[in-house]
């Protein structure tokens, strides 16, 4: 797997974006209700960077602000990420604060937000000296991938069971090499066989963890598209165990 993700695809937001079960829809409790919930500017500053880099998230999710966008994140396109927080609350509906899974340190962290209608992770890396978001993993529990996600990992898999070079360029970006990779796929296939779409870990707007089942075990495909329509990461690896989060 190393060689496929440092040599064939763009650094991977990996399975880190983990997501579970969703929920039956229906409001919220009162005490987790937008209303109730006080996220003015400097509320959650009181506390430790990872809370107050999930409270502005979650502020951000409710009512997207371009200020609080740039006060809170190092880099990264603030459009795109309107878009994703946009496409979650559509599939979404309103969340609570969210709850730590784990932290591995002050500076990297997983929240978990319950929503309306299903559950939304992120997990965090803050920046050491400024204490902002440096990089924002995010994805909804078990939510249904929009189509042409779907179209494209169903593809990738016809691809690993029988190699298509006319194919491959319409499918995968400019990041990823035929040669190279159709020898991946062949060393994918000879190891665990034929494989499909078991169920979805995470989702996205333009991306996804699908839970594969192989002939000789189960794997987790990761794949996320590029605007063109073409994937621009892909990685085949070992499933998450969530009870271990």
């Amino acid at each position: 797997m190393r060689t496929l993700a440092s040599t064939l695809s763009a650094p991977v937001a990996l399975a880190s974006a983990a997501l579970g079960v969703l929920l039956t829809g229906g409001r919220l409790p009162e005490p987790t209700d937008p209303a109730c919930t006080d996220l003015s500017p400097g509320t959650a500053e009181r506390g430790a960077p990872l809370e107050s880099a999930a409270h502005d998230l979650l502020a951000l999710y409710r009512r997207w602000d371009d200020a609080r966008h740039d006060a809170r994140f190092a880099a990264g396109d603030a459009d795109r990420l309107a878009r994703r927080l946009a496409w979650f609350k559509d599939q979404l509906g309103e969340c609570a604060p969210g709850e730590p899974l784990f932290r591995r340190s002050d500076l990297l962290g997983r929240y978990l937000y319950t929503c309306e209608r299903g559950q939304l992770e992120a997990e965090f890396t803050l920046d050491a000296t400024s204490s902002k978001v440096r990089k924002l993993y995010t994805g909804a529990r078990d939510l249904q991938p929009p189509a042409p996600v779907l179209t494209a990992a169903g593809r990738a898999l016809d691809l690993l069971a029988a190699w298509d070079g006319d194919a491959f360029p319409h499918l995968f970006g400019p990041a990823f090499a035929a040669g190279p990779f159709e020898r991946f796929l062949a060393d994918v296939r000879a190891r665990w066989g034929a494989c499909r779409i078991a169920g979805v870990d995470l989702a996205s707007e333009r991306g996804a963890l699908l839970d594969l089942a192989c002939e000789r075990g189960d794997r987790l495909m990761i794949l996320d598209l590029a605007d063109d329509g073409r994937i621009a990461r892909f990685l085949l690896t070992a499933r998450r165990d969530r009870t271990a989060l």
